[in-house]
């Protein structure tokens, strides 16, 4: 999990830096302190999904590939 919480991070942090936004600027959408953002950024903090909703909608960005690849369970 800590590899997936990484890569999303580095995602976001893309979307950030690629539109020119914040940390602060950032983090306010998100409704979080910006040290708390720059830990998600950084993959060193589990987070809720309403924050992830939240900044792919203020970048103007779907979900799906800020997730990365899923990883598919077969269930049986």
């Amino acid at each position: 999990m800590k590899s997936k919480l990484k890569e999303i991070g580095a995602n976001l942090a893309a979307l950030r830096n690629a539109r020119n936004v914040s940390i602060s600027t950032a983090a306010n959408v998100a409704q979080v302190a910006p040290g708390v953002l720059q830990s998600i950024e950084d993959g060193n903090l589990d987070f809720h999904l309403q924050i992830l909703f939240d900044l792919c909608d203020y970048y103007g960005a779907e979900v799906q590939p800020v997730l990365g690849k899923a990883d598919l369970v077969e269930i049986r």
